[in-house]
Parts: structure tokens; C-alpha cells; sequence
């Protein structure tokens, strides 16, 4: 048990990571240091001062632990005023749903980022929903702007999704996103191949059980891990929505929209994805991304490699928090930590 009171790991001792384990506290505590903060099979409860794990730059893993009841419970304090934790909303694709970031959510909690993944209009939670462009848009800015009250906020896109958040980021009006994972969405959707893709895409609708579920369900099971399988259907498959889903992007300015973000932006693609055909162009549009290719892999890069996916979301989020904190420790006349320093000078 831990009594109540401030605990310090020393900063000039040089101690990269601090771990609280099998601990349990029912009083309010803090936790100082200056480096990774692990809480593992940890309870923390009814803390009258609140939980204050306070780190120069990086996050604080939770590991089976619950923290609960705190008054203003903080994952992430940094040492610099302003600094916050950055949240994360997340966009799902065309057919899919919310569901299919369930690896990603997963791994930001245990990281200590809050994240929302949201239903577009016709899809998943709202299925019956009419799909409309209109709304689509509304949907992404509502659930940016709630998070943008607690913190800069990290938007991830994928396919479908991700064309509609790069419209969306690159709007006259520049949304509150720091930053912006795109994935597998470098294609401009029109012409024939936005065509023949529809077409495809309604045979679908057209094999014996009316939305092909059996041949999608085959499919996955050839190419996607048993972590993430269920994942991608769990909030079942919006055939009825995507034929006009699929034709109203054809209105969108991609490249128009790529000019304006002046944000970080990272363009992550399958090695194997159809929709790479244009990503040299997106890349030379955009004012600051980054494109990664993953080997070995399809359009469905989030649910395919998971892993390798949640690691270019932890550089994302890495390098908004660096941002962050730079930016504070510049406007309170301070110096830049020595890991934060090092890293803006590779």
C-alpha cells in the first residue's frame, strides 16, 4: 500500500524508467520522473488529490491496472505547462465500421491516450442511416472538435475514411488536427477506376446471398490474423451504403485539400493495395508527410499488420508530443529536454 504524498524519481540519476507494480492506494498520490512510467497490475482508487504520473516526454503504460475515482486522474502531466495528452480519433472505412480499429484502441489505452472511433452515416451503429457526404463530414468534426477540448488531437483514417479526412483537414477552414495518419487512401477516386471499383464492388450485391458475405468472409480469412478477423465485420458489412458512398466521392479536391494541410502527416500503404496508384502525387502535393510502404501486404494494412501499424501510430504520437512540449517549454522561457533536444538534432 501506498501512503499518501509526492514520489520522485530523481531526474539526476538518470533513471530511464520507473514501475509501479502490484501496488494498491487508496489516497492521492504523485508520481515524478524523467523517463517511460510503466503501472502494472496496479489499483488506484478515490485519490483525493487526484493520480499525477508526471513524465519529461513520454507517456505512462498501464498493464492490467485500474485507476479510478481520482479526482482529475492524469495518464500523461507533462513537466511543462500546456503540454497535454494527445487524443486520437479514428475514421473506418468503406463497408466496415468502427469495430475494425479494435487493435488500435486497444493499444492506445495501454498507452494512455484516449481514442474515439467513429460510425459514419449507413455504417455499423448506423446502419440504417442514409450515407451522405454532408453527414460524413459532420460526423469526423464533431468527434474532433469534442476531443480537440482535451487536447491536440491525432486523426487516423483508412481508405474511404481517409479520403474524406484529407477533404475534411484540408478545408478552407483548417480543423483543430495536429496531425493526420492517412492509410491506404492515395488514390484519387475518379474516372475509371472509381468506375470500375464500383463495379466491382455491386457485383457483390449481386452473388446468391445478395451482399456476398460468404466470398468477404473468405477472403478475410485467407489474409488476416485471428487477433484482428472478427474485427473487421463485427459491426456488419454496409453493402446497401457503398455504391453511394463510392459516387459522391467523386466530388472531392484531394489534391486541392493535400496543398492546404499544414500539418505532420504520415501516408501509410499495403505493399499490395489498389489504391497506391496515385501516392507518388499525393506525396509530392503534401507540404510535410511522410509515406511508409508496409511488404507483404493488402488494402486492409490496420487489420492485416496490427502490429507494424500501431508502431507508425506511436511514431505519430511521439512526434506530437515532442511538438507539444518543445513548443511549452519555448513559450515558459525554458530549455528543451536533453531526450527531446537529441531527437530534433537526428
Amino acid at each position: 500500500p501506498l501512503t499518501a504524498g509526492v514520489y520522485v524519481v530523481d531526474a539526476s540519476l538518470n533513471v530511464d524508467r520507473f514501475r509501479m507494480a502490484n501496488c494498491i492506494a487508496d489516497v492521492g498520490i504523485e508520481v515524478w520522473g524523467n523517463g517511460q512510467s510503466e503501472v502494472v497490475n496496479t489499483q488506484i482508487s478515490n485519490a483525493g488529490v487526484g493520480l499525477d504520473l508526471t513524465m519529461a516526454s513520454k507517456p505512462v503504460l498501464l498493464v492490467n491496472s485500474t485507476i479510478v475515482n481520482n479526482a482529475g486522474p492524469q495518464l500523461m502531466a507533462p513537466a511543462y505547462p500546456g503540454a497535454v495528452t494527445v487524443q486520437v480519433v479514428l475514421v473506418h472505412g468503406i463497408r466496415t465500421s468502427a469495430t475494425m480499429w479494435r487493435s488500435q484502441v486497444a493499444y492506445l489505452q495501454e498507452r494512455g491516450n484516449p481514442a474515439v472511433a467513429v460510425d459514419l452515416p449507413g455504417h455499423g451503429s448506423r446502419m440504417s442511416e442514409t450515407f451522405t457526404l454532408d453527414e460524413a463530414f459532420a460526423t469526423i468534426d464533431r468527434a474532433v472538435r469534442d476531443a480537440a477540448d482535451r487536447g491536440p488531437v491525432l486523426l487516423v483514417a483508412h481508405s474511404m475514411g481517409g479520403l474524406l479526412s484529407i477533404e475534411y483537414v484540408g478545408g478552407t477552414a483548417a480543423p483543430p488536427v495536429a496531425g493526420f495518419v492517412a492509410a491506404s487512401c492515395t488514390a484519387v477516386p475518379r474516372g475509371a477506376a472509381l468506375a470500375t471499383y464500383r463495379a466491382l464492388a455491386g457485383g457483390f450485391t449481386r452473388l446468391p446471398d445478395r451482399t456476398g458475405l460468404w466470398l468477404t468472409d473468405l477472403v478475410l480469412d485467407r489474409t488476416l490474423p485471428v487477433e484482428t478477423r472478427r474485427d473487421f465485420g463485427a459491426g456488419g458489412y454496409a453493402y446497401a451504403a457503398q455504391d453511394v458512398a463510392l459516387r459522391s466521392l467523386s466530388v472531392l479536391d484531394l489534391l486541392t485539400a493535400l496543398a492546404r494541410i499544414d500539418v505532420p502527416l504520415w501516408f501509410i500503404n499495403g505493399q499490395w493495395d489498389q489504391l497506391r496508384v496515385n501516392e507518388k502525387l499525393f506525396l509530392r502535393t503534401a507540404r510535410d508527410a511522410e509515406l511508409v510502404v508496409v511488404p507483404r501486404t493488402t488494402h486492409l494494412v490496420t487489420a492485416m499488420r496490427p502490429r507494424v501499424f500501431n508502431a507508425m501510430l506511436e511514431v505519430a504520437l511521439t512526434t506530437l508530443e515532442r511538438d507539444d512540449v518543445s513548443a511549452a517549454a519555448a513559450s515558459a522561457g525554458g530549455e528543451i529536454p536533453p531526450a527531446i533536444a537529441d531527437t530534433e538534432s537526428t
